[in-house]
């Protein structure tokens, strides 16, 4: 059982009950079979378009909303009256039911026009299945990835790299190079991004870490092979194949041309292997010895990178993003490759210089205008602080409880940013792309509810419009033991 299954969570619960048919100038008809008219997607398709309200939710108004309402021979929602409701919860009720397609009534094999009553209930339940939730977004992301052939940094090469075709570049998107000058450092233009800049690694990187951890996450919850099968086919090419495996470091990405071959916030772009790290062990069930053997040397130099090159070593000294996002690949290698001393490294830092920099009272997260930029995003860095405290928590050590500076914790900031996005002081369009998956852990983990709807209501508002680098709840929940 994942960590959180039976926490409580207010989530909005669809009771499709037709209490009546009839059809356009038709004497009343009382349906007696629900085939006769059906929603596609049922129960659920419907659930996904509610939006539970931001006043309901900071009143804890539950209810139910019944519907009347109208559709044609097409299956459409020509228009809603509402029978019996509720002032704060009628608006989400209609708009979701406008958003719906029915299958037409048929009586006696003809289509005909249609009225029913909907009710709709709002209310409090238990037991926040995650990979339920997750279920169809997921396996209809995989289906369209199957498909997907392998995309190795072996396929793009840069004249200016100062690597073979197996190393890893990229170049820093806002450097442009002098005119009078080609052959001069490149120099920095803040907000404009130069399209020669060299991204083909980076943008292959991107799509590898949302590839595998998709196919793996339909893997975990449907258990067919398919999935992960087509997952390893880019494990191998990226990790193991000799000939278009990449070198298991990123000295040269962010590169500045003619000024630096590469920088240490450059560590930022592994990021995209966070996840990727947490499929694996699902994965090296379908590899012979010599392959995940292969597999686990690759990550324990990369884990050596991390920790010992110049480039690792100076981002942990920046208390901002890209220190966060070092500190999560460290997290789940330590956790992968079973390093009770890298391990040690990680929670330590996290405990004495990353949580304090960010969570306490001076950090920069809580100043509105800084904290929506990059290195200071209050959202990315709130994700960040919560994935690692979902993988270095465990035995005896729990970082969601962990105290600094009289009593502050990772919950200080949570709850700052939860109440400041409910107040809508902290707006999030245009400040972030990711799937807030701080509110939800910390919602699992604090037992919030109010964490846990609000998530599910930028879910519902941002999701089709997300590109983060962390996409699958459902392979950070489980113990190691489950996993």
């Amino acid at each position: 059982m994942s960590k959180g299954e039976n926490m409580k969570y207010l989530i909005t619960i669809i009771s499709l009950i037709f209490f009546f048919s009839c059809g356009t100038q038709q004497d009343l008809l009382v349906s007696t079979s629900r085939d006769s008219l059906e929603m596609i997607g049922g129960k659920r398709a419907l659930l996904d378009d509610i939006v539970y309200p931001a006043r309901a939710l900071q009143k804890g108004i539950e209810g139910e909303v019944k519907i009347l309402a109208y559709i044609d021979t097409a299956g459409t929602v020509r228009r809603c009256e509402i029978v019996e409701g509720n002032d704060y919860l009628n608006d989400a009720a209609v708009d979701a039911l406008k958003k719906q397609r029915f299958n037409p009534y048929t009586i006696e094999g003809q289509k005909r026009p249609v009225q029913v009553i909907i009710p709709i209930l709002f209310t409090i339940t238990q037991d926040l299945d995650i990979r339920e939730y997750e279920r169809r977004s997921i396996v209809r992301t995989a289906e369209a990835l199957l498909r997907r052939e392998p995309d190795p940094i072996t396929r793009y090469h840069s004249d200016r790299s100062p690597g073979g075709p197996q190393v890893y570049y990229s170049e820093g998107r806002s450097w442009w190079p002098q005119e009078d000058d080609p052959g001069a450092a490149y120099l920095y233009l803040d907000g404009r991004y130069n399209p020669d800049a060299f991204r083909d690694h980076a943008d292959a990187l991107a799509v590898f870490g949302e590839t595998v951890p998709a196919l793996t996450a339909a893997y975990r919850i449907t258990g067919k092979e398919k999935y992960a099968e087509a997952a390893l086919t880019h494990v191998r090419a990226w990790f193991i194949n000799e000939t278009t495996r990449m070198e298991p470091h990123l000295q040269h990405a962010q590169a500045i041309p003619n000024r630096t071959p590469g920088r240490d916030t450059g560590i930022y772009e592994g990021l995209h292997l966070a996840e990727l790290v947490r499929s694996l062990p699902l994965l090296e069930t379908y590899l012979d010895h010599e392959e995940k053997a292969a597999l686990r040397n690759w990550f324990r130099e990369y884990a050596g990178f991390l920790l010992h090159h110049e480039h690792g070593i100076s981002v942990r000294e920046r208390l901002d993003v890209y220190g966060n996002a070092w500190l999560l690949q460290v997290s789940v290698l330590a956790d992968y490759l079973g390093d009770k001393e890298m391990e040690a490294i990680a929670g330590t830092y996290y405990r004495e210089l990353l949580l304090p920099a960010l969570a306490g009272a001076s950090s920069p997260l809580y100043h509105n205008g800084v904290n929506r930029s990059f290195s200071d995003n209050i959202f990315l860095n709130a994700d960040l602080l919560a994935m690692n405290a979902q993988v270095l928590s465990g035995g005896r050590t729990d970082l969601w409880q962990w105290k600094f500076d009289g009593g502050r914790s990772l919950n200080t900031l949570i709850s700052y940013m939860h109440q400041e996005i409910i107040r809508e002081e902290l707006k999030t369009e245009d400040h972030y792309r990711g799937r807030f998956l701080s509110l939800l852990f910390a919602g699992l983990a604090y037992e919030n509810n109010g964490y846990l709807e609000l998530w599910r209501a930028l879910e519902e508002r941002f999701r089709e419009n997300t590109n983060p680098p962390l996409r699958q709840p459902v392979l950070w929940t489980d113990s190691d033991d489950d996993r």
